[in-house]
């Protein structure tokens, strides 16, 4: 606050020339108040007031005036780097800005509109601008007719109609007449005619006639096709060239096969991807009708191989012959190798609570290994970990391997089929052993996957585990240890165990090109099952309860639960360096049949840097159990958790971000155990005990990664006595204070 003072009392002016005006502000009204403006107008200006933080200290333009225009000094490199130059009045741009609010108005359908705009100066170096826009009326369609040429395309146009039923078309008698609407029937009508054989269709063959004179406030629309007699195109030979990953555009000599109809030219002693491999990314097939589409989708195909840098689609039109007047294009795949093989090593320092350590790992990666685009890769990591006051040390080290086929694997599809279904399979396999003074413990886990994406103006993500297998062993665990643990950690967390089951996890995202872009936004849903065929097969086979009630599998008892996750967040732009960001997440995991828990890796947990940031991680709740009851991280675990949060993020200058926020939510345990006392979920109750903190953060955007340090301040602990919950009213830096330093957005 004492910097932002000082900076306050800055001059903003003290390096305006004589005789200009700094905007100091600009307002876009409508002069008829019936009607709303766009939301976004103030985007399309090129002329704006200098950025300001809190949308009151313009600190960027202070920084600037630090600077000594006469000077070219480091210190006045900086200042003007990480500045921000005044905005000053420009009639030019103002005018061109006046123009532009127009177009927006004539877009929305006010094809009268135009713009004025006023200078109000409120002091001798400032000024405000206001523009006024006089929407006039908004048209609306009296008729819309077509006239096309071509009897062909008609029956096209006709028959998607049909097909498609249009009923809610945007382009009918009685909507309003918007220019925006009509460049999209305009390019859906071009895309469609791609879609039936017309390649490289002529845009300018099509567009609208508009006739405004016979009524005051409503238009007939025309939709004129003409007639260029473009050719119907099929799909002729195919060709495939492959490039070396070494490949720089020399001269070299190439060989060629020839395999089911299609041609495949390479430039080493053998084809380096299968033939089956291209032809099952490619749906340009040789005589079929040319489809834009199944381009694109050739294009996205060749693009998800990891064998593959680059690809290429030349689409050449052949001539015709006097005996074949049939359009053909001729297809060249220009691929390029990329590197197959790959070697990581990483090398990390850690610091565990005072605790110093070291890890390493070393990676290999092969994305051809079998000779079609199959990736395999392998990481082996070790990890040390000297402990104070123990002279045992940790001790953690494992091995992972993986192995994804980019298509789908699956007895009993067609090849056809699989062609269609664009689909990965993905094999992963893990050992991990951990040696600790309290214990040692080894997790064997294997797991069988298919993903697969699907893109356009949303990216959708599928996980589907069709075999999710965990096996969790232990050797030794320490007596005093094991005495002290709760009986749910004790059974389900240090005793040998498996984990059978299925999942699928869907995420739907649409990430902006800007950085506080209004379209931003995530949605991920995650559903789990385990344990359920183990417990069929036990019922089935008679087999016999342990003293727990449980079945076990080979005397190992195995986990049976359901679970489900929903996590959404969303960002709202405010201005062009800032956004207000909101997240929900909520979450359940329900132990049955041959489980009483669920097991500790699988529960939730409470505060930490993406949660209740007034809370330092695993130290929050569950419920409003007492302090005192929360003897280890085994106690604060839950099995529901509901989180919510509200993120104000601006960015004042440079890379620096700013960001403030509250965060709500805890976790709340399912079941009445008697370990957490007042942690079970109640619907009369939940709501007094929704944790509260809010708190500031500083980042740093370095574009492909994002430095995050967050503080918190606890505002509402269910956890503290009742008439004491409220500490937002007796803060405490040292109990209800929290800080966070992590890489990446919390949500």
């Amino acid at each position: 606050m004492l910097i932002l003072t000082g900076i306050s009392a800055c001059s903003t002016t003290k390096n305006l020339p004589e005789g200009e005006y700094l905007l100091k502000k600009t307002q876009i009204v409508s002069s008829d108040k019936k009607v709303k403006l766009p939301s976004d107008m103030s985007d399309y200006l090129n002329l704006k007031a200098n950025n300001k933080m809190f949308g009151i200290i313009p600190v960027k333009l202070y920084v600037y005036n630090w600077s000594n225009s006469k000077s070219n000094s480091w210190w006045n490199s900086v200042c003007k780097k990480l500045g921000e130059m005044p905005s000053i009045l420009n009639k030019a741009l103002i005018k061109e800005d006046a123009e532009r609010l127009t177009e927006v108005m004539y877009s929305e359908g006010y094809l009268q509109a135009h713009t004025t705009y006023k200078i109000d100066t409120i002091s001798s170096k400032k000024a405000c601008l206001i523009y006024t826009i006089y929407p006039g009326k908004r048209y609306k369609i009296n008729t819309y007719n077509k006239i096309i040429d071509d009897p062909h395309i008609a029956a096209i146009i006709e028959e998607d109609s049909i097909k498609t039923n249009r009923k809610n078309d945007l382009i009918r008698q009685g909507r309003y007449l918007i220019p925006n609407h009509l460049e999209e029937e305009r390019k859906r009508i071009v895309d469609l005619l791609g879609e039936n054989g017309y390649f490289a269709y002529d845009p300018n063959n099509v567009f609208f006639e508009i006739d405004t004179t016979k009524l005051a406030s409503a238009a007939d629309v025309r939709l004129r096709i003409l007639d260029n007699n473009a050719p119907i195109y099929r799909i002729g030979n195919i060709t495939f060239t492959c490039f070396n990953d070494d490949y720089q555009g020399q001269s070299v000599s190439a060989d060629s096969i020839e395999y089911d109809g299609n041609k495949f030219v390479f430039f080493d002693k053998k084809l380096p991807l299968r033939t089956s491999v291209f032809e099952q990314n490619t749906f340009l097939k040789s005589g079929q009708l040319y489809r834009s589409k199944n381009l694109s989708k050739t294009y996205a195909s060749l693009n998800t191989l990891q064998a593959l840098k680059y690809s290429n689609i030349r689409l050449i039109p052949r001539e015709s012959s006097p005996m074949d007047s049939t359009k053909y294009l001729d297809v060249n795949i220009l691929t390029q190798m990329g590197k197959s093989k790959q070697f990581t090593a990483e090398l990390i320092g850690l610091n565990s609570a005072g605790d110093f350590g070291v890890a390493s790992s070393i990676g290999f990666t092969h994305r051809n290994i079998f000779k079609g685009s199959e990736t395999f890769s392998i990481k082996g990591k070790i990890g040390y970990e000297a402990i104070s006051q123990i002279k045992n040390n940790f001790l953690e080290y494992g091995l992972d391997g993986s192995l994804r086929f980019p298509r789908i694997l699956v007895p009993f599809i067609s090849k056809k089929q699989k062609e269609n279904m664009k689909v990965n399979s993905e094999l992963n396999v893990s050992y991990n052993f951990q040696k600790r003074p309290e214990f040692k413990r080894v997790l064997l886990s294997g797991k069988w996957s298919y993903l697969w994406n699907s893109y356009g103006k949303y990216m959708y993500r599928h996980q589907f585990k069709l075999l999710d297998v965990d096996f969790l062993h232990l050797p030794f665990i320490d007596p005093q240890f094991h005495a002290s643990l709760p009986p749910s950690a004790e059974l389900y967390n240090y005793t040998n165990q498996f984990i059978v089951g299925s999942g699928y996890t869907f995420t739907l995202s649409k990430k902006a090109d800007k950085l506080f872009a209004s379209s931003d936004f995530s949605l991920r849903i995650n559903v789990q099952l385990a344990g359920n065929m183990l417990n069929m097969i036990s019922r089935l086979s008679h087999a016999k309860k342990d003293e727990h009630g449980a079945y076990s599998l080979f005397k190992i008892n195995y986990a049976q639960f359901a679970k489900a996750d929903f996590d959404f967040a969303k960002s709202f732009k405010t201005s062009s360096k800032s956004a207000l960001a909101l997240h929900l997440a909520f979450g359940i995991a329900y132990p049955y049949g041959n489980a009483k828990h669920i097991p500790f890796e699988l529960r939730y947990f409470g505060g930490g840097a993406n949660t209740v940031r007034g809370w330092k991680t695993r130290e929050l709740g569950p419920g409003s159990m007492p302090k005192e009851a929360a003897l280890s991280i085994f106690n604060q675990a839950g099995d529901i958790q509901l989180f919510g949060n509200i993120e104000y993020r601006f960015k004042p200058f440079w890379r620096f971000q700013l960001a403030t926020y509250i965060d709500a939510g805890n976790i709340w345990t399912i079941k009445d155990y008697a370990s957490q006392p007042s942690g079970q979920f109640r619907i009369n109750q939940f709501y007094k005990e929704i944790a509260l903190s809010y708190g500031i953060g500083f980042r740093l955007d370095f574009d492909y990664f994002l430095i995050r340090f967050d503080t918190g301040f606890k505002a509402y602990d269910p956890q503290e006595h009742r008439g004491h919950r409220w500490v937002i009213k007796h803060p405490n830096l040292g109990s209800h204070f929290a800080w966070h330093f992590s890489v990446g957005y919390p949500f």
